[in-house]
């Protein structure tokens, strides 16, 4: 590196500390985490999958990654004591609705709302009972701390939601992973495919459990999802769920054998949209997987 990258890289490295700097030090005047968890008495239960973050430069970074959010409406599920839901404020959205089932934390976020009364809304609710196609009329972004056991299923359904203009999750790093997986690594599966047929998963960035109070067991990651710029149609899709379930059910042997159940002539099926007839589940890219669903009748 020349002496003129080096001040590039300095600066740039400088103005994004100072971005970050500059979210969290808007409620500098607040309680730290650790002071509200004590006085709100929020002892994390892990039936709730608690896992409370304790580093607003973190939070800060999420909300850094999903751009300018000015005018925008953000669904945050699990805000906890509220230290992403700090972050969110700062960056100036126009509302912040907080899904939370611990009435300790709704409690604890009571400081942020007469902040932000007009901003910040609190909702007590079950995150998997929700009608979320119901729940907001206009466009939405989903920037939360998820809780680990119920991570997937919320990400499969707001998938299928077709107002979400993006979603900034942090996750398990394994989780993450299987969403970004291409053909051939460990995690490549049915959630890779169907995921990547209408969105764009991209992790941006690993969390290590001693960022958190109690540390989990496994590492974190944060993960950004987009929307495609032609994602694949009801139909196709439908096809695609079905075509999946099928080759993956025995993801180690040869597809030509699951898919037989489907596609009577399998490896012409296979040669046909490029694959070779002793493939294995996990070898087909997104494309072909596509021009299978597209091939059922």
């Amino acid at each position: 590196m020349d002496i003129f990258d080096c001040i590039c890289y300095n600066a740039t490295r400088f103005y994004s500390v100072y971005q970050v700097n500059a979210l969290s030090t808007q409620f500098a005047g607040l309680k730290t985490i650790k002071e509200i968890i004590k006085e709100f008495g929020i002892q994390p239960t892990k039936a709730l999958g608690q896992n409370f973050l304790l580093d607003g430069a973190i939070p800060d970074r999420m909300v850094l990654h999903a751009g300018n959010l000015s005018g925008k409406t953000i669904i945050e599920v699990g805000p906890g004591p509220g230290i992403l839901t700090r972050s969110l404020l700062a960056s100036q959205a126009k509302k912040v609705i907080a899904i939370e089932m611990d009435e300790r934390c709704l409690r604890a976020l009571t400081p942020l709302q007469e902040m932000a009364p007009d901003r910040l809304q609190l909702l007590q609710n079950d995150a998997l009972r929700i009608d979320w196609g119901n729940l907001i009329a206009d466009k939405y972004s989903v920037i939360a701390n998820l809780p680990y056991n119920i991570a997937t299923p919320l990400l499969i359904n707001w998938m299928a939601q077709g107002r979400i203009e993006q979603i900034i999750v942090m996750i398990q790093k394994e989780v993450a992973q299987r969403f970004c997986a291409t053909p051939s690594d460990d995690g490549y599966g049915r959630l890779s495919v169907l995921t990547q047929s209408r969105w764009h998963a991209e992790i941006l960035f690993d969390v290590a459990p001693e960022e958190f109070f109690p540390p989990p067991k496994v590492n974190s990651s944060v993960i950004r999802f987009a929307p495609c710029a032609n994602p694949l149609d009801d139909i196709t899709y439908k096809k695609l769920e079905k075509v999946c379930t099928i080759a993956f059910a025995h993801r180690r042997k040869m597809v030509r054998a699951a898919l037989k159940k489907i596609f009577p002539e399998a490896e012409l099926t296979l040669t046909e949209i490029g694959a070779r007839p002793d493939s294995r589940a996990e070898q087909l890219t997104l494309a072909q997987y596509i021009s299978l669903a597209r091939m059922l009748k």
